[in-house]
């Protein structure tokens, strides 16, 4: 019983992580931009971002429409964070040998 609750937090710990990479992936994207001296927003679709001859403007606006992704992903984040805490807050019942 206990591995079970141990694979269940587990697996909801991969769920949260899972959901939180749109978040990673916008925070990498305005730190890359702010890293190479770049316009970031809007402003990067038209400017551009080069850096070492290549434009990295189109990755960097790739990964900065993942933030749309968060709308769906945050409240599984958060339902599954719930669903931890109640799995957490429950005692194994004792095991008969």
């Amino acid at each position: 019983m206990i591995w079970a609750r141990r694979i269940t937090l587990l697996v909801l710990l991969v769920i949260v992580l899972a959901c939180l990479a749109p978040l990673a992936s916008y925070l990498w994207s305005e730190w890359a931009a702010a890293k190479w001296g770049c316009d970031f927003g809007l402003a990067l679709s038209q400017d551009g971002c080069v850096v070492d001859g290549v434009d990295r403007a189109p990755i960097l606006m790739k990964t900065y429409s993942a933030v749309a992704l968060l709308v769906v992903t945050l409240p599984v984040a958060f339902v599954c964070a719930i669903v931890g805490i109640i799995v957490l807050a429950k005692r194994p019942k004792p095991q008969d040998d």
